[in-house]
């Protein structure tokens, strides 16, 4: 079914029975929409104001929002997909993602895809995974939310992530596989926490991380970098607390802030550090590293 400059008006509850394609369209409640497995909606510069349920496909393009809540279940997929123009889908409340979030890019010219998070968490529980896929034709790939990712974020492809005052936190896996994670702190109290069952793989790209002088990045866990990669913390604190690592030969930078390094952390032989304009402060004696000051 396909329906374009279309309102419709939810009431009871609606469970589609085929695929249903929204163009400029408007889906409002009272009654709630379930999208089962095996099924696709598709929201194209769309707008849902009613209580989304997603067990199949639903796919954004365009500029699209859902004001109404969402509830991403075991098996769902949630696409947007930039293709001609930008696509940005802006939910207004946090929720919870146990299956898939996939931001893509189809056929046209290069544009950026977005996901934005107005108000609350995104949670990627441990059976969720967010997906940044490298798609046709390349554009941008951003995250705009305050994540907790207790399952897996794959980066496929280069990703930003830059809501304001934002207090992230992983206790699953980042991996870095192809393109940068760019993580821009701003604001207020921001902070990001990887937690002792956090891990950041950065085997085949950089993990950059900006954030403001109150900004804290926490290591309980364990951070690893290729040989051509490197994890950037620009200003702000670095905690690498007791307990956490940092893998063998892996290469870390430091610029106008402070790395905090707590006795019983470990970074393993043969890594890199360099600091410019920052201060290290550390408990044990390190050895085997190789330290870079500058000024």
């Amino acid at each position: 079914m396909n329906f374009t400059s279309a309102t419709f008006n939810v009431t009871p509850d609606l469970v589609l029975t085929a695929d249903l394609s929204l163009s400029s369209s408007i889906l409002n409640g009272p009654g709630s929409v379930t999208n089962p497995s095996g099924k696709t909606l598709t929201l194209g510069g769309s707008t849902s104001n009613a209580s989304l349920i997603n067990q199949g496909t639903i796919v954004s393009f365009g500029n699209c929002s859902i004001n109404g809540s969402l509830t991403q279940e075991l098996g769902s997929v949630l696409r947007v997909m930039a293709g001609g123009i930008v696509a940005t889908l802006t939910v207004a409340n946090g929720f919870t993602n146990n299956g898939l979030i996939d931001l893509n890019h189809g056929a046209g010219f290069a544009r950026g895809t977005g996901l934005v998070v107005t108000n609350g968490t995104l949670i990627n529980s441990p059976t969720g995974e967010i997906l940044t896929s490298p798609g046709i034709a390349g554009g941008s790939r951003t995250l705009t939310a305050d994540i907790d990712n207790r399952g897996v974020i794959n980066l496929d492809y280069g990703c930003l992530i830059n809501k304001a005052s934002a207090n992230h936190v992983n206790s699953g896996t980042i991996n870095v596989s192809l393109g940068d994670l760019t993580v821009a702190q701003s604001g207020i109290g921001t902070s990001f926490a990887n937690t002792a069952s956090g891990v950041i793989n950065a085997t085949d790209g950089n993990v950059n991380l900006s954030q403001p002088a109150d900004g804290v990045f926490t290591n309980a866990g364990a951070i690893a970098t290729g040989p051509s990669f490197s994890l950037g913390v620009t200003g702000g604190t670095f905690d690498h607390e007791t307990g956490a690592t940092i893998a063998l030969g892996s290469t870390v930078g430091v610029t106008g802030g402070t790395l905090n390094h707590a006795s019983g952390a470990t970074i393993g032989a043969g890594s890199n550090l360099s600091f410019s304009m920052s201060t290290y402060n550390r408990t044990p004696d390190i050895a085997d590293i190789n330290l870079t000051f500058t000024r």
